[in-house]
Parts: C-alpha cells; sequence; structure tokens
C-alpha cells in the first residue's frame, strides 16, 4: 500500500512544521507549502490524497483555495484547520471542505483522526470501483444442489 501523500500550507512556519511532524510520525508523507500560489500550482502538478489548509489562512482564503481544489483535483480531500467561531463558518462550507478540525481544541488526535477517516473512506471507494470494474472476480451465487 502506497504511503498517502498530504499537501499542507499555513503562513505560520512554527505551526507548519510541528503539524506536518505529527502527520509524518503517523505515517504520511508531508509536502509543506507557506504561499497560496505556490499551494495551487502544486496541487494541480503532482498527485496528492489529502489537502490540508492551516489556521493561520482567513477564512476567505480557505474558500479560494477549496474552489481551486475542487475544480482541478475534485477527487483530493480538503481538511480545513480553523479556530473558535470560524469553526462553524467553516461547516457550513460542506461542499468545499470535507472535514473541519480545530487543532487547538482537539490537539493532535483530533486531526490525525480526520485524515484517517477520510483516507480510509477513500481507499473504501477505491476497492468499490475496483469491484465494479471486474464483475468477473464476484463469485458466482451459491446454488443449492438436489442432494442438499
Amino acid at each position: 500500500m502506497k504511503t498517502p501523500r498530504i499537501l499542507s500550507i499555513d503562513y505560520d512556519p512554527a505551526v507548519l512544521s510541528s503539524r506536518n511532524a505529527i502527520l509524518e510520525r503517523a505515517g504520511y508523507a508531508v509536502v509543506p507549502v507557506s504561499n497560496a500560489e505556490e499551494f495551487c500550482d502544486l496541487l494541480r502538478r503532482e498527485n496528492f490524497d489529502l489537502a490540508l489548509l492551516g489556521s493561520s489562512l482567513s477564512l476567505p482564503e480557505k474558500k479560494t483555495i477549496c474552489t481551486e481544489v475542487k475544480q482541478h483535483t475534485p477527487n483530493v480531500w480538503v481538511i480545513a484547520c480553523c479556530r473558535g467561531t470560524e469553526v462553524m463558518e467553516a461547516v457550513q462550507e460542506k461542499d468545499l471542505v470535507d472535514a473541519v478540525v480545530d487543532p487547538f481544541d482537539g490537539g493532535p488526535t483530533a486531526l490525525i483522526q480526520a485524515v484517517s477517516i477520510l483516507l480510509l473512506f477513500q481507499q473504501y471507494c477505491e476497492d468499490l470501483k475496483q469491484l465494479r470494474k471486474a464483475p468477473e472476480s464476484v463469485p458466482p451465487k451459491w446454488k443449492r444442489t438436489e442432494a442438499s
């Protein structure tokens, strides 16, 4: 199984570094960026499983980036790290954001759980696609014989 790749953005280098270290210890490959232009450029050029938007980005910036992600790479999950009242506003953007995490309230555990759940769901969806592509791999229905 391949290591999931996460594209992570935050304007605060200390937060970016510590958050990414937590994710890397959990087994994820994290590519850090500190500006939105580089983030969107990398997202278009490389394959990522998940996009992580840091808490130092304003909500309008997060919306702009989410729109870009969903238009160009709709298979990439988006997690927005938000604080305080911004959490409820971000939750209302359900068409853009796949998960919202308050890293100051839930801590590293909440972030790792959100990442894990979305990536497990992604794997589940990919497995279903594979099953649908190969119907011959599904065993025939059990048939009762005359002797049984």
